[in-house]
Order: C-alpha cells, then structure tokens, then sequence
C-alpha cells in the first residue's frame, strides 16, 4: 500500500455530497464542515456527513489537500497592488466568518447596485464571482460593505476611533459634495420657485373665462415659494459645524479666544517659556495626569482591602 502524505487539517473546509443537488437543483452540493467534525476514512482522507441527506461518505475536493499543504510555506504579496487584491480572501474563503472577525450576515454581492461600486477595484471579479455560483449553495458577500462593517465592528472593539476617522473625511467630503449641488440648484433655478397651489391633495383652479361654446375655462393657480434647497443646504451646513462660532470669527468667540490666548500668554511668560513651548508642557503633563488616573483606577479595582472594605459597606446597607 503506498504510503499517504500526512497533512494537517484546517479548521473548516469543503466537502461535497454526490448524492445532493445544490443550490436551484444544479451542479454538487457543497457544504461547509469545522475541524472537531471531520473524520477520516481507511484510506487516510478526511469524509463527513452531508447536513441534508445524512450521506456519512463525502470528502473533500481536490484541492482541499493542496490548500492544506500551503500552511505556513505562504509568502504572501509584496507588492502594494498585491496586497490589496488579497486583503479580502478573508471574505471569500470564509476564514474571517470563522474566526468571528466580522458577522457571519452580510449584505449580498450585487454588481453595480451598490453606490460602493462606482470605485470597487474588484467590480469584475465580483460579477464573474456572483455568475459563476449562480445554480450552487456558495454565498457570495459584497467586499466593500463587509469591510466596513469589520472596521466598525473593529473600533468598537477596541474602543479605538482612529480606523474611523478615514471613514468619517469620506462622509464629511461628501456632504459637502451635496452641498455644494444644492448651492447650484439655488442659484440655476432662484431664490423663489413657483408651484401649483394644492388643497386636499387636489390642484386649486380658478375660473378663467369661457370658450366660443359657453364652457367655462379653468387655469391653475400658482403659488411663490422659497426655494426648497435652502433649508436643505442650511442643515447640512449645521452638520458639518459650518457656524461662524465654531471658527471664531464672530465678535463674541473673538473676544473668548483673545481672552485665553492672554491668560496662556501670562502663565508662559511666568515660567520664562515661549507660548509653544508652554503649551506643549501643559499638554504632556495632561497626558501624564490621565495615564495616572488610569493607573489609580486599575490599582483600586485589584486592591483587596478596599474590595473587602466595599463588600462590608454593601452588606451594611443591604442589612438596612
């Protein structure tokens, strides 16, 4: 008997049953089977049992075996362009599902549905992608939408905003796109437009005249209203803090910022150091006095005797 190469599962890989039809009755059906759940026939390879018909006999595709002979030998790219195109194998493989880095429902594939379409680099390969598991089980994910909802997911993790701040510029840029669109609807069509006058969800018409045949003519009354676009365009500055308080350029925060730039000026000039220089110590000292609260906060919580002494105070008012 020839001797079988030994190699190491992954934690999940395909397996197909022959005796079920896939997705829409064509092709194989193709299931998904975690490492705990595999087991190995006489022959060496790894079988499980289909999830629809019970088939205790499937095993994996070819290339399943080539898959697991590539751990730990990859490489990787090296290139920029490389790297991108293969930052989100983690989405087709299933790997990232798995691993619970992002949720396991996601928004569907749809080619050029999407506005994150317009500037998808991988717009081509997702519409063969979406073709080719046409008639099969296989679920095919939007890479742009999963990925944002991992870096969401990831920054409230971690409780660290910086992954969002990109994301925050984009919608910052684009709403002031949207702006600048109601801005020019405003001046191509005026301050005022007219409309029909409506009452009751029907059209208000005025009498005008009679025709060579007696019949009464009716016209449509129009009204003068202001612009629509301009409400639109003054919350969308309020969204953005386009206020001229917020840039100091009104009398009152004027006033507040000469005011405090005084006061910065005179503790500087007390210590014998520039404005930069002060500033730039005041706010490492912050930062120290922050890292210290930090620290104090975590000390108390493993401290024994002040957990032991809350505990008694606890039970005291619990005994009232």
């Amino acid at each position: 008997m020839a001797t079988i190469e030994f190699i190491p599962p992954l934690k999940r890989s395909h397996f197909i049953c022959p005796e079920c039809p896939g997705q829409d009755n064509k092709g194989a059906f193709f299931f998904f089977v975690m490492a705990e759940d595999r087991r190995t026939n006489d022959s060496g390879e790894f079988i499980a049992t289909c999830p629809q018909c019970g088939n205790e006999d499937c095993r994996e595709p070819w290339y399943m075996a080539n898959v697991r002979r590539c751990q730990g030998k990859q490489t990787g790219p090296v290139t920029q362009a490389g790297k991108d195109k293969c930052r989100m194998n983690g989405y087709s493989t299933g790997s990232s599902y798995v691993s619970g880095a992002i949720p396991k429902y996601l928004p569907p594939a749809k080619p050029e549905k999407y506005a994150e379409c317009d500037e998808c680099q991988d717009l081509d390969e997702c519409k063969l992608a979406v073709e080719e598991a046409k008639g099969t089980s296989r679920y095919v994910a939007c890479h742009r939408l999963s990925e944002l909802t991992a870096k969401y997911r990831n920054a409230h993790l971690t409780g660290d905003p910086e992954a969002l701040r990109f994301t925050a510029a984009d919608v910052h840029a684009k709403m002031h796109r949207v702006m600048n669109q109601c801005f020019k609807a405003i001046f191509d069509t005026g301050i005022f437009i007219e409309s029909l006058m409506v009452s009751d969800g029907k059209v208000v018409k005025m009498e005008n005249g009679t025709n060579e045949a007696g019949e009464k003519l009716f016209v449509n009354i129009m009204e003068r209203k202001i612009n629509p676009a301009i409400n639109e365009a003054i919350k969308i500055l309020e969204k953005m803090g386009f206020s001229l308080s917020d840039w100091t350029l009104t009398p009152k925060s004027k006033e507040a910022k000469m005011a405090l730039d005084g006061y910065l000026a005179g503790q500087a000039s007390a210590k014998g150091q520039t404005m930069e220089e002060f500033i730039t110590q005041h706010n490492k000292d912050m930062k120290a006095f922050q890292e210290a609260l930090v620290k104090g906060r975590e000390t108390a919580q493993n401290d024994e005797a002040l957990k032991e002494s809350l505990a008694e105070e606890q039970e005291a008012k619990d005994n009232e």
